[in-house]
C-alpha cells in the first residue's frame, strides 16, 4: 500500500488519492468517492478488507475536505459538473492508463454513488460497473414526515447561506461539512426535483439508459438516510444496465450499521461488494 499520492488536472486542480492493494496486473480497480462533508479516511478500513479479498481500490478525495489543499470560502467555485468533469475523469484516466486491462468500476457513499452514476451517463464507455453504498437519493418526496420537511427547510436555506456565508457552513448547520456553494445549489436542485439534472448537466437519468455494465445497489438496515423510494430513485436510471440490491442487516455488519456507522468496521460491506465482483464475472465470463 502506498501513501497519499496528488494528480494534476488540466486545470491545475491537485487531486489526492491513495492505492489499496496494488498488484500487477490488477483485474478489478474500484475508484471510491466519499459521502458529502466527509473526509476520504472515513473509509480506509473499507479499502484495507477490499485489498485483503483481492481486490484493488484508488480512495479519492473529495476537493474540499481532508487532504484536499482547497477549502470552500466566498468567491470559491467547484459543483458537480467541476467534480465530475475534472477530477473524476482525471483520476480514473490515470488509473486506466495503469491498468489498461482491469475491470474498471467506479462508486462511493452516498453523494459519491451517485455522481458515479452522473460519470456513467456522461462517459458510458470508460467504466465496466456502478458500487453505490448507501445511496438513496436525496429528494425530498421520498423522504415522509419530519425528514422531508427538513430537506426542504435546508433547500430554502442555502440561498442565504449564500448571501451570508458566501459557502455552505455544514459544521454549524451539522448535514455535511462546510461545502462549496455550487455543490449544495447543485444538491438542492436534486432535492427539489427528484432528478439528477442541474444548471450545467441536462437529461442525465435519460443518458444513463446509454450505460450497459453493472450495478450494484447496498443498503444498511438503520440507515435514517434511505427511503426505499430514494434507493430506487438513484438506480431509475440505469434501464439497461443489470441491478442488483443487496440489503445488510447484523448478521453481515453485526452492530455496525446505519448511514455511516457500517464504515467503522465494514467486513460485511467489503464482502459483499468482493462477493458482487465475483459473480458478475463469472456471469460475464
Amino acid at each position: 500500500m502506498q501513501g497519499w499520492q496528488s494528480l494534476k488536472a488540466t486545470d491545475g486542480t491537485n487531486i489526492p488519492f491513495k492505492e489499496f492493494g496494488v498488484t500487477e496486473p490488477s483485474e478489478t480497480v474500484l475508484i471510491l468517492w466519499p459521502a458529502l462533508g466527509v473526509r476520504a479516511r472515513f473509509y480506509e478500513s473499507l479499502c484495507e478488507e477490499l485489498a485483503c479479498l483481492g481486490v484493488t481500490v484508488v480512495l479519492a478525495e473529495q476537493r474540499g475536505h481532508g487532504c484536499s489543499p482547497y477549502r470552500p470560502g466566498r468567491g470559491e467555485k467547484f459543483n458537480f459538473h467541476d467534480y465530475v468533469t475534472t477530477d473524476m475523469v482525471c483520476l480514473l484516466d490515470h488509473i486506466r492508463g495503469k491498468y489498461p486491462s482491469a475491470s474498471l468500476l467506479m462508486g462511493g457513499h452516498s453523494l459519491g454513488g451517485h455522481l458515479s452514476s452522473v460519470f456513467s451517463a456522461l462517459f458510458p464507455e470508460k467504466i465496466d460497473g456502478i458500487v453505490h453504498i448507501a445511496c438513496s437519493f436525496p429528494f425530498k418526496g421520498a423522504y415522509p414526515g419530519r425528514t422531508g420537511r427538513q430537506i426542504g427547510l435546508l433547500c430554502n436555506l442555502i440561498p442565504l447561506f449564500g448571501l451570508f456565508w458566501g459557502y455552505y457552513p455544514g459544521k454549524l448547520v451539522g448535514f455535511g461539512g462546510n461545502e462549496y456553494l455550487g455543490v449544495m445549489q447543485d444538491w438542492r436542485m436534486w432535492a427539489r426535483s427528484g432528478c439528477f439534472d442541474t444548471a450545467d448537466f441536462k437529461d442525465i437519468n435519460q443518458k444513463m439508459s446509454n450505460f450497459t455494465g453493472q450495478v450494484v445497489s447496498i443498503r444498511m438496515d438503520q440507515d435514517d438516510y434511505a427511503t426505499d423510494q430514494g434507493l430506487e430513485l438513484a438506480v431509475s436510471g440505469f434501464t439497461a444496465a443489470k441491478v442488483d440490491r443487496v440489503q445488510l442487516t447484523e448478521e453481515h455488519q453485526g452492530k455496525y450499521l446505519g448511514h455511516f456507522n457500517w464504515a467503522k468496521k465494514p467486513k460485511g460491506v467489503a464482502q459483499s461488494i468482493s462477493d458482487w465482483i465475483s459473480k458478475t464475472g463469472e456471469e460475464q465470463g
